[in-house]
């Protein structure tokens, strides 16, 4: 009986810290997804400025050419 208890409650103690390990790592998975997200979203803004700055660099090189 005794040890029928003790197996219970490591099986319930068991259980706990797969509960617990297992939103640890849902949350560092959303920490993972939205940095990654992010990370996106910079690299296209950093993409579209620099694209900006060539055709601002352009255009004022023409202008000056026709001077």
């Amino acid at each position: 009986m005794r040890s029928e208890q003790l197996s219970n409650r490591l099986d319930s103690m068991n259980t706990n810290m797969n509960n617990r390990f297992s939103n640890i790592e849902n949350r560092l998975n959303d920490i993972d997804n939205r940095m990654n997200s992010n990370f996106k979203w910079l690299v296209g803004l950093l993409i579209t400025v620099l694209l900006a700055n060539i055709g601002t660099a352009i255009s004022i090189i023409i202008a000056l050419s026709r001077q």
